[in-house]
């Protein structure tokens, strides 16, 4: 298990105009000790029993916010959820996405981690184990750092990232093999999806925490000794479906490999999708309950109403932190 990190969080005191919502949702700052901090959003169910706790792990380029809608599927099928923002991703916690990096991903996980699900104050701790959902690049991660916290039940991996040098060079459509022999004179910065990052520090720190190759993933996946359930598709344009299937047997020794067509890699693209993706996030966190068959999708216009006020939360959220 890893260490408990005695961190003084500081609640935000926002509200959603007109309805209860923040009644079951709460918003956080937390710092890291080294002058930054993490914007987090915790959701309990309103259920009149939990079926578990889910961490929503951010990939590069994405906020909590824009994960409302596997929230909403996952709180009305009696889940807790967690979602935050990474140091150095975008969204409302500290730094700029120049800086990006996946071993600071990992730190912040692991802040999250302590800050909230070692103390029983606000997620039930004591029997509800945790279930990491993880997208894109956040899955790396989230399978590096279950190897270390035994309170990880499981993982979910959408559109899975299992190759990081072969998929950022899909994206930026040049080879990162400069900066891995530290060339002098290689571009200081590399543009991923529409960003531009610090490539040499990106790459630098991938190599170091064992992230970047295939056999890097292998190796936590031979390690492994919780299910992983993972959807990835045959046409995803940055994620080379045969690297997936050579994970295929590991994957299925306790957990699922689902493979689906036509859908992208920007999985925000399509409400379809999207809503697709939800549906079987919740189906796997429930995976092998007495209660599958009780699973709930609720109408989108009852999720639009309810991603208003979430809206509304998180305008206030941002005046409180960037108030003068």
């Amino acid at each position: 298990m890893v260490g408990v990190t005695n961190v003084e969080k500081r609640e935000l005191n926002a509200q959603s105009a007109g309805s209860d919502f923040a009644t079951y949702n709460r918003a956080f700052m937390i710092p890291n000790g080294n002058g930054d901090w993490i914007f987090a959003i915790a959701s309990r169910t309103r259920s009149k029993t939990s079926r578990g706790n889910v961490l929503l792990i951010p990939p590069y380029a994405v906020n909590s916010h824009e994960y409302f809608l596997f929230s909403y599927y996952l709180l009305a099928n009696g889940f807790n959820v967690l979602r935050f923002d990474g140091i150095n991703n975008v969204g409302f916690s500290s730094g700029t996405i120049e800086h990006y990096t996946l071993g600071q991903l990992e730190a912040d996980l692991s802040l999250v981690v302590d800050t909230f699900f070692n103390t029983g104050e606000i997620f039930e701790t004591d029997d509800l184990h945790l279930i990491m959902a993880s997208q894109s690049l956040s899955f790396p991660v989230a399978l590096k750092y279950s190897l270390r916290n035994d309170r990880v039940s499981r993982i979910i991996s959408v559109v899975g990232v299992v190759n990081v040098k072969d998929t950022v060079e899909r994206i930026m459509e040049r080879s990162l093999d400069c900066y891995v022999t530290r060339l002098p004179g290689a571009p200081l910065h590399g543009r991923i999806f529409g960003h531009l990052t610090a490539a040499q520090r990106f790459v630098d720190d991938a190599i170091k925490n064992s992230y970047f190759r295939l056999s890097d993933m292998i190796s936590c996946f031979q390690k492994l000794r919780r299910p992983v359930y993972m959807v990835s598709s045959k046409t995803d344009e940055y994620v080379q479906f045969d690297d997936v299937i050579k994970c295929k047997d590991y994957i299925e020794v306790m957990g699922r490999l689902v493979v689906v067509d036509d859908v992208s890699h920007m999985i925000g693209r399509s409400l379809f999708t999207a809503k697709s993706l939800a549906k079987l996030t919740v189906e796997f966190a429930a995976a092998n309950s007495v209660e599958d068959h009780t699973l709930e999708f609720p109408r989108l216009t009852d999720a639009v109403r309810f991603a208003s006020m979430e809206a509304d939360f998180i305008n206030q959220c941002e005046r409180h932190i960037f108030a003068k």
